[in-house]
This record gives structure tokens, C-alpha cells and sequence, in this order.
């Protein structure tokens, strides 16, 4: 009976041991703990990132919000109550659900910002852990995340400069044709006697990006406008320091009788006319010349003046009477400017040694002469009336900026489309400012 019995228990266990029915049961027995382990991930897991997700959106938010009421309130003690209100909109209260906000301020600043006056806002939750403690994590988990921000300073290039402390510095007077795209003025001026603004621009809209005045802007000018900005001081009289062999008048002595060029001159580096120079012929200057006019005008007659990779430059001496850079004669100026070296990204440079503060006018008057330039023309000198056109030169890239003591444009005067990206291809520091400052997140 025993004997049967065990051969019977034998008989079903082997034939339990063949049987496949309930297999899944038993296999979901025992993958009960990972399969809760893997569902946990998904849950828990895609909780901490959207949790984490939504506090640095607060944190972002929160932060921007400090920095602005920090920056408007003298004090800045408000900017912790800022800061948290925001927070809290955007779900994160600080206090609640295991929340924290804490705004702080007076933080380093990260690049672009600069100085150690930032604010810094860190939102941290604690959330709790269910279904991974099989794992071993802890009952909570900590998510936290945080955000700095500042000012930051909008720095505005011109291609457009007048250094007048007073008057009308820029005048657009009705010129149908005048094409500031991509180009941005700029006067220090303070302004004339009402109604007339530091700039002024009657009859049309030439269409500049940023129109800026130390006193006020005609909105008229461009698309945006700044009054009350900081003066742009001189930019480009460390040529002159530079390069003072150039402009030394050891070469002409005190004769200054002028000279004509009927046909083309030895020319050296340097070159130097002592006095007015003349064209008789069409002249092409090599690349890496610096012609001086030392005490002297130019009068291109009819012809061409051309080069690339050239600077011309009027000197005037001590003892020497101011002169104007061009008179009487039509012809063309066809110059680039280097675009490397002392001389890099100047085209055209008026320079002055005598002392005086004497500005003479100068106006330029349909094709006398017709202006093909790339690169700076300098004449801080000057109160230049334009009523001709500007191209690019044949040579060299789309640059043009001009620095004058006034300037004014009308008539069938007109600048060519000027993109001021192209100015660092042809070697020329545009002369800027900061015109504004606004609150950015850093980090």
C-alpha cells in the first residue's frame, strides 16, 4: 500500500513537472517585485522630471521678476515677495507641499553679465517615494532647481556719428533717396533751441535701425529711438598716436606749394604731397599706401582717385591754416580701406595738429566728386552738407561709417544700404555706446 502510494506521488509529480498550464501565473508570481520595481520608474520617475521641469520654469520666472523689482526699487527689499509671488502662480508656494522659494541677491553675474550684482532664485521640493523604496530609494526625493539674472547691456554701433556738442547734429532735410538700412546715427548733441531735436529728420524716414541723441531723438529717423544717451566719445583719434611718422611734417619742410599729377607719381608706404594736391590723370594708389596731404586740399578734376587696401590722410600743422579735404572738381573716389595694420578700416582721415577749434563747412554737391568708399571717413573738422551719393568702393566690402563734427544730408543725397556686419570683414571698430540696459536670464 505504501509501496503504491509512493510510486503514485512519483507519477504526479512528473506529470506536474510536464505540465505547462499556469505558467504565466507562476512567472508573474515571480516577477511580481521587479515588474513593480519597472512600473515605478515610469511613474514615479516621469513625476520627479515633470516636478523638476515645472521649478525651473518657476525658478526662470521668479528670478527674472526679482531682478526687474530689484533693479526699479532703490532699496531692492522687495524682490524676495516678487520673486516668491511668481513662484507661487506657477504652483511652487513657498511653505507649501514641502516647498521652498529663496530669492537672494548681490550674486555673482555670469557671462554676458558682468560685476557681482545679480539675483538667484532656487525653488526645492520634496517629494515623496513610493514604489521605488523597493529599490532602495529613500521615503523622499529632493528636486531643485534654480536661475540667476541681471542687466545686461545693449551696446549700439553707428555708422553714423556727430561729435557737435550742440545744435542740430544730424539733419535729414527731405531726401528722397536716402537709404540708412542697416545703419544706426548717433549725436552728442544736446540739442538745438526748440523745436529743433539734436537730430532732425524733415520730409522722410531714411530708415535707420537706431536713431540715438545725448539730447532728443526725432523718432522720425528711424525705428527706434534714444534720447538722453551717453555721449559716444571720439573713437578714432589714437590713428593720429599711432601712426605719428606718417603725419610728421618732416618731409615737406614748410613748402607747401601743392603739386598736380599728370601722370602717376613713384609711390612709396608713405607718400607725401606738401600742399594741394591736383589729379590731371586717373590715379590707382597701391595697396598699403598712406597718401598725406599735408596742409592741402584735393581736387580730382575729373578724374579717379582709386585703391584698395589705402588710406588718405589730410594733415594740418601747427601754424597751418584749417583746410577743407576736397575742393571744387567732380571725379571719383574709389577707396578701400586695409583691413589689418595702424591704418585698419580707415579710408579717409582728417587730422590736426595747429590747435584750433575752428570747424569750416564742406559740402559735397551731386557728383563733386562721387563717393565710392569702404571703410571710415573721418573729419571731425568738418560740418558736411551731402547732397551726392555713396556706393561701395569697386574693391572693397559694404561699410561705410562717417565721423563729422555736423552733418546733414538733402537734395538727391543718398548712403547705400549699409550692413554694419561687413564692417569687421574691411578691419573697422565701429564707434558704439550703451544705450540701454535690460534684465536677462544668465543661467
Amino acid at each position: 500500500m505504501g509501496k503504491i502510494g509512493k510510486t503514485s506521488v512519483w507519477r504526479w509529480l512528473g506529470r506536474y513537472g510536464r505540465d505547462r498550464r499556469g505558467n504565466v501565473a507562476t512567472l508573474v508570481a515571480l516577477l511580481i517585485i521587479p515588474l513593480a520595481g519597472v512600473l515605478g520608474v515610469a511613474t514615479e520617475a516621469s513625476n520627479w522630471y515633470a516636478i523638476n521641469r515645472g521649478a525651473q520654469n518657476a525658478a526662470d520666472s521668479a528670478v527674472i521678476a526679482a531682478a526687474q523689482n530689484g533693479t526699479i526699487n532703490a532699496g531692492g527689499t522687495t524682490y524676495i515677495t516678487e520673486a516668491q509671488s511668481v513662484a507661487s502662480n506657477l504652483g511652487f508656494t513657498n511653505g507649501a507641499n514641502s516647498t521652498t522659494v529663496t530669492p537672494v541677491k548681490n550674486q555673482p553675474c555670469p557671462p554676458p553679465g558682468t560685476g557681482s550684482s545679480c539675483y538667484k532664485v532656487t525653488v526645492n521640493r520634496v517629494v515623496p517615494v513610493n514604489m521605488m523604496r523597493v529599490f532602495g530609494y529613500p521615503a523622499t526625493q529632493a528636486v531643485t532647481a534654480s536661475a540667476i539674472a541681471g542687466l545686461v547691456n545693449s551696446v549700439t554701433n553707428y555708422c553714423i556719428l556727430s561729435l557737435a556738442g550742440s545744435g542740430t547734429g544730424i539733419l535729414i532735410n527731405g531726401g528722397p533717396n536716402v537709404n540708412f538700412t542697416g545703419c544706426n546715427l548717433m549725436s552728442n548733441s544736446t540739442g538745438a533751441s526748440n523745436p529743433n531735436p539734436a537730430t532732425t529728420c524733415n520730409g522722410q524716414n531714411p530708415g535707420a535701425a537706431v536713431v540715438s541723441a545725448v539730447g532728443t531723438a526725432d523718432p522720425g529717423c528711424g525705428a527706434v529711438s534714444h534720447s538722453g544717451a551717453t555721449a559716444v566719445a571720439d573713437p578714432y583719434t589714437h590713428y593720429a598716436t599711432d601712426n605719428p611718422s606718417d603725419l610728421s611734417d618732416t618731409t615737406c619742410g614748410g613748402a607747401y606749394g601743392g603739386v598736380t599729377w599728370n601722370t602717376p607719381p613713384v609711390f612709396t608706404p608713405v607718400t607725401k604731397v606738401c600742399g594741394n594736391l591736383t589729379l590731371g590723370t586717373n590715379i590707382t594708389i597701391p595697396s598699403g599706401t598712406v597718401l598725406v596731404i599735408q596742409n592741402g586740399s584735393m581736387n580730382l578734376n575729373s578724374y579717379t582717385l582709386s585703391g584698395s587696401g589705402v588710406t588718405v590722410a589730410f594733415n594740418t600743422t601747427v601754424g597751418q591754416a584749417n583746410v577743407v579735404p576736397f575742393s571744387t572738381g567732380t571725379g571719383t573716389l574709389d577707396l578701400s580701406s586695409p583691413q589689418s595694420g595702424t591704418w585698419s578700416g580707415v579710408a579717409i582721415y582728417q587730422n590736426r595738429q595747429n590747435g584750433s577749434t575752428a570747424v569750416l563747412p564742406q559740402t559735397y554737391d551731386g557728383n563733386k566728386p562721387t563717393w565710392d568708399v569702404s571703410g571710415l571717413v573721418y573729419m571731425p573738422y568738418i560740418d558736411l552738407t551731402f547732397k551726392g551719393i555713396v556706393n561701395k568702393s569697386s574693391a572693397g566690402y559694404t561699410c561705410f561709417a562717417l565721423v563729422a563734427n555736423t552733418f546733414q544730408i538733402s537734395g538727391n543725397g543718398a548712403i547705400y544700404a549699409n550692413p554694419m556686419s561687413q564692417c569687421i570683414q574691411q578691419g573697422l571698430v565701429l564707434p558704439n555706446n550703451i544705450v540701454s540696459s535690460r534684465v536677462a536670464l544668465l543661467q
